[in-house]
């Protein structure tokens, strides 16, 4: 491990690389809204960064760092300083203001102002309700989730809090699946609402080009939020353009994004994977029935065997040397490929844990690790991960159309 003693200057900005710890030796500073203490080192997880930045003189800090943890770069706009504006946010003449909804490309920064922003108003004496709807780069939750949890505590990273409220969405991008994602940020802000926080923050995911500029024009419609932040990480976008011309200028507070903070695919998927290993870490083989669970896949049942009925499609599993699901509302075509080494939900009336299927015995057997003890509901994904939980990847899905009118006499 190494250690060193570094001055931040009052001009200055540090950027710190996880794994790192970080103590005060002199001075004031500040770590996303949060102060660094004399008696309690500040934790920097791996690939994590953290900006430090001096509040009214020159501070030292103590940074023992490890494995590929170091200080990236000083000065230029990579601190919380480029978002004073947003503490205007939490004051006494915009009581209005209790749903923020936070959207920008990736690497711009949300996440980062989300946690600045929370920690500004637990400050003030808030309760804060955080929305994770980022089913990618998920923080409170596995990636494929949309969770929601309340804050009355400062922290440097949404990591350290595991979601109160998860909804399972089973993939790790909005692209074809809008309605479902929608659907779940809706779902799990309502029941974040229903615990009564000050303020609720909706962090959102960076597809924000193409299709996702309608999606988040939608998910804006849904959500109803009294302030929008978009986080700017390039001169002009449609996005931007859309937002004021569909709502009102004050509506939309436009702040910059933090530069020089781009995560390599390699450190985003590495970063995601910790995630999935969060929640399996400590698990054990669970033998698990199909036919004495619920199967759940994009919010719609499915059972082993029969045919369907009422609101519970089919579901078949198969042999076939492809590993792409077929699905419709009544029936679900499941290959055995595609089951080992999915990631799955799991629980009793709503989401209480995770698994991974590690095999398939049988017609309707499978071996599932989980640390989860007892369960009797299965939440299938379009998330497949490997033997050491080192890559993901989406499994390929299409909608099947089972239902093919007849032809007319005429048309024939």
């Amino acid at each position: 491990m190494l250690s060193r003693v570094t001055k931040i200057e009052v001009k200055d900005t540090l950027l710190i690389k996880g794994p790192a710890t970080l103590k005060l030796q002199d001075g004031e500073v500040e770590a996303i809204g949060m102060r660094l203490t004399y008696e309690e080192p500040m934790i920097v997880r791996r690939n994590k960064i953290v900006p430090l930045e001096p509040i009214t003189k020159p501070a030292y800090i103590i940074a023992t760092f490890g494995p590929n943890g170091e200080i990236v770069r000083k000065q230029g706009k990579c601190g919380t300083k480029i978002w004073i504006k947003a503490a205007e946010l939490l004051s006494a003449n915009t009581p209005h203001i209790r749903k923020i909804l936070v959207i920008g490309a990736s690497d711009s920064g949300k996440s980062t102002f989300t946690t600045y922003l929370t920690n500004l108003a637990i400050t003030k004496g808030y309760k804060v309700g955080i929305v994770d709807a980022d089913i990618g780069q998920s923080d409170l939750a596995p990636p494929g989730c949309v969770s929601g949890a309340i804050l009355c505590k400062q922290l440097i990273d949404l990591r350290d809090v595991k979601g109160d409220v998860i909804k399972f969405v089973g993939s790790t991008s909005p692209m074809g699946l809008e309605d479902i994602v929608i659907e779940a940020v809706k779902d799990v802000t309502k029941q974040v609402e229903a615990i009564h926080p000050t303020l609720i923050i909706v962090n959102t995911d960076g597809y924000i080009d193409g299709e996702g500029v309608r999606y988040k024009l939608r998910l804006i419609e849904a959500l109803s939020p009294d302030q929008i932040v978009y986080i700017a990480s390039e001169p002009r976008s449609q996005l931007k353009e859309r937002l004021v011309n569909t709502l009102s200028e004050e509506k939309v507070l436009t702040l910059e994004g933090v530069e020089g903070i781009i995560k390599s695919p390699s450190e985003r998927m590495e970063r995601r994977m910790s995630q999935f290993y969060r929640f399996l870490k400590n698990g054990r083989v669970q033998r698990c029935n199909l036919k004495d669970c619920k199967v759940f896949l994009l919010n719609r049942q499915y059972t082993l065997g029969s045919a369907a009925f009422g609101d519970i499609g089919q579901l078949e599993i198969s042999d076939i040397a492809d590993n792409t699901i077929l699905v419709s509302e009544s029936k679900l075509l499941l290959p055995r490929l595609a089951l080992e080494g999915m990631f799955v939900g799991l629980g009793a009336n709503g989401v209480k844990g995770f698994g991974c299927i590690l095999s398939h015995k049988g017609s309707d057997s499978l071996n599932v690790w989980t640390p989860l003890q007892t369960f009797n509901t299965l939440y299938l994904s379009f998330i497949k991960l490997n033997n050491r939980i080192s890559r993901d990847e989406r499994l390929p899905f299409r909608y099947l159309n089972t239902y093919t009118p007849h032809l007319a006499k005429d048309d024939a």
